[in-house]
């Protein structure tokens, strides 16, 4: 079965959301250098995925700008 409402017919066992939030927080956590920019843009997609896919799940766009605010 999949998510209803998403535009990618995600199968609800992927929790893609939570893959791509773990995956960014390392990418930055291993980069001590990356330019804020850079940080702002991933979270920022990281956000737009949330918005797209998991409209119903506030929680994560509050998760994407508190680990923002980091």
């Amino acid at each position: 079965s999949t998510r209803e409402g998403t535009q990618q017919n995600i199968p609800e066992n992927v929790e893609l959301f939570e893959i791509f939030s773990e995956q960014i927080a390392e990418v930055i956590k291993s980069r001590v250098n990356m330019p804020s920019e850079d940080i702002v843009a991933l979270q920022s997609a990281l956000l737009n995925l949330s918005l797209k896919c998991y409209r119903d799940q506030y929680e994560y766009g509050n998760k994407v700008l508190e680990n923002t605010r980091k």
